[in-house]
C-alpha cells in the first residue's frame, strides 16, 4: 500500500466493501481511518437500495417508521416486496399476534411466499410492474373518495400532482400490465382504506429493476394519500435506520471523507479495466488513474456486482495487487495476492443498530474466533500502525470505537449506562406528537415522554 501511494498517489488504492449486516464496529472505523489517512479512493456503495433509500428520504426525510412491536395493533398489515419469513424474522411473532387478533394480511410478491400462503390476499405481480400495481391503487384512493385530503393538505406537497400522475392507471390497465387480476386490485384497495391501523412493511424486492425507484416512492406514497399515520401501529416501515441518526457512525474514523475520487460501486468493472483513461471515461469512474491495489472485504465483489465478466477481467491484470479479506475463500479471494482471514459475526463483539427493529444493541461474541480470524477493527488498526498513518488517542479497541460512537450522541451517558446495564438501548421517542394522535389517554401520555415504551400502555412513540 505504501509503495502503491508514493508510486502513483493514494488514489491508486481502491478498498470495496458493502455489507448489510455489519455493526458499527466492523465498518467505517479504523477501515474508514486507514483509508482516508492513505488518502485511498472513496467507493460510493450504491450496489443495493440506493434508489429505495433516495425515494424514502425525498418522501419522508429522516422519519422513523412503525417498529415491530407496533404491528400487533394493525388491524390490516401489507408486506410488499418483503419476505420476514426469511430476511426479517423478528417481525414474524408481532404479525402472528395481530392475525391472532383478527388483523388482515396482504402479500404483494411474485412468489408464494411462507406469508403469502397464509395471506387474506396475495398479488403476484410480474417482476417490474409494482409501480403500476401501486399508482392504480393510488388513482383507487383519489377516484373513489378514500384519499385522507385534510392530512394531505396539512401535511403534504404535490398530493395533486401525483393524482394526475396516478389517473391513467386503472385496475384494469395496471392488471394487464402485472399479470393479476383487476379485482384483486380493487379488494386491496378497499381493505386498505378501510383499515385503521394500517401497516406497510416495504422491503427491496420492487427495487431490482430500472423502474424500482419509483416503484418504492409509489407504494411509500400510500400511508399518506390514504391517511394511515399518526395512530399506533399505523404508517410505513423500510430500514427504521433514521432511529439512530443521534449516533455518527465515522466518530470513531479519527479523520474526515478526504476529497478524493469516488468509484460506483456498480462501475468498479471498469474503473478495473481501464487503463490509462482520461476525458469521459476517467470521468465516469470518478477521474484519476488506474487502480493498482484493490483492497476487498465485507463483500464478495465478484459474485456480487454489475458486469461480472469486467470485474473478473481486472482481478485477472497481473498488475493488480488485490488483498482479500473475508472469513471465507469466496469467488473474489481465488485472484488475490493476499488472503486475510476474518472472524464472522459470531467471533467478534460488535455495535449493532436493528434493521426493520430499532434497537441499539451491544453483543459479544458468542465463540472463540477459528484458526487466524481476526476482528475487522483490529485489523484494520494494525495496518493503521504498520503504514504509519495511526495517531495517539486513535481509538482501536472494541470498547474503545464503541465508546467513541455511543459519544457523538448528546445522550452519551444514558446510552452508555444503558448498554452497560442490559446490553441495549432505544432511541430517543418524539418530542411531539404525531400528526393525528390516537385518541386513548394513555398514548397521548406516552408520545409526550422522554423515553419508551410506555409502562402505561406500552406504545413506542414511534408509530
Amino acid at each position: 500500500m505504501l509503495e502503491t501511494r508514493d508510486r502513483s498517489g493514494g488514489e491508486a488504492i481502491l478498498p470495496v466493501s458493502y455489507g448489510g449486516s455489519n455493526g458499527y464496529l466492523s465498518q467505517d472505523t479504523t477501515d474508514a481511518r486507514l483509508f482516508y489517512r492513505l488518502g485511498a479512493s472513496r467507493l460510493a456503495r450504491t450496489v443495493c437500495a440506493a434508489p429505495t433509500s433516495r425515494a424514502a428520504s425525498g418522501l419522508y426525510g429522516k422519519m422513523t417508521g412503525v417498529v415491530p412491536q407496533d404491528y400487533a395493533h394493525a388491524s390490516l398489515i401489507v408486506l410488499w416486496g418483503v419476505n420476514p419469513s426469511v430476511s426479517g424474522i423478528h417481525l414474524i411473532p408481532y404479525i402472528l399476534e395481530a392475525q391472532r387478533r383478527g388483523a388482515r394480511l396482504v402479500v404483494v410478491d411474485p412468489r408464494r411466499t411462507r406469508l403469502a400462503a397464509r395471506a387474506d390476499l396475495h398479488l403476484a405481480p410480474r417482476p417490474g410492474t409494482d409501480l403500476p400495481v401501486a399508482l392504480s391503487i393510488i388513482r383507487w384512493l383519489f377516484e373513489n373518495g378514500r384519499a385522507d385530503r385534510a392530512f394531505l393538505a396539512a401535511h403534504a406537497e404535490g398530493a395533486g400532482e401525483l393524482a394526475r400522475r396516478a389517473s391513467p392507471w386503472t385496475a384494469e390497465r395496471a392488471a394487464r400490465e402485472a399479470g393479476i387480476a383487476a379485482e384483486d386490485i380493487e379488494a386491496f384497495a378497499r381493505m386498505y382504506a378501510d383499515a385503521s391501523p394500517a401497516a406497510l412493511r416495504c422491503g427491496w424486492g420492487q427495487e431490482r429493476n430500472r423502474n424500482g425507484g419509483s416503484a418504492t416512492a409509489a407504494i411509500l406514497a400510500l400511508p399518506a394519500v390514504a391517511g394511515k399515520f399518526g395512530v399506533r401501529g399505523g404508517g410505513y416501515t423500510l430500514s427504521n435506520s433514521p432511529a439512530w441518526r443521534e449516533l455518527n457512525g465515522l466518530a470513531a474514523a479519527g479523520a474526515p471523507p478526504p476529497s478524493t475520487r469516488e468509484i460506483n460501486m456498480n462501475r468498479v468493472g471498469e474503473a478495473l479495466v481501464r487503463r490509462g483513461g482520461r476525458g469521459a471515461d476517467a470521468a465516469q469512474n470518478g477521474g484519476g488513474g488506474d487502480v493498482e491495489l484493490l483492497f476487498v472485504y465485507n463483500c464478495n465483489a465478484l459474485a456480487t456486482l454489475p458486469n461480472q465478466e469486467l470485474v473478473e477481467r481486472g482481478l485477472r491484470r497481473e498488475d493488480l495487487f488485490t488483498v482479500v479479506f473475508d472469513p471465507i475463500l469466496t469467488d473474489t479471494a481465488r485472484y488475490a495476492d493476499v488472503i486475510l482471514p476474518a472472524a464472522t459475526f459470531l467471533e467478534r463483539t460488535e455495535l449493532s443498530r436493528g434493521y426493520g427493529a430499532v434497537i441499539l444493541q451491544m453483543a459479544p461474541p458468542a465463540a472463540p474466533a477459528a484458526g487466524e480470524a481476526r476482528p475487522n477493527h483490529e485489523v484494520f488498526a494494525e495496518l493503521c500502525r504498520r503504514t504509519g498513518v495511526a495517531r495517539a488517542g486513535d481509538p482501536e479497541t472494541a470498547e474503545a470505537i464503541a465508546d467513541a460512537i455511543l459519544g457523538s450522541s448528546p445522550r452519551a451517558a444514558e446510552l452508555r449506562g444503558s448498554i452497560a446495564k442490559t446490553g441495549a438501548a432505544y432511541p430517543r421517542a418524539p418530542r411531539r406528537p404525531p400528526a393525528r394522535i390516537a385518541s386513548s389517554p394513555t398514548c397521548r401520555m406516552a408520545c409526550r415522554r422522554a423515553s419508551w415504551p410506555c409502562s402505561a400502555c406500552g406504545w413506542s412513540g414511534l408509530s
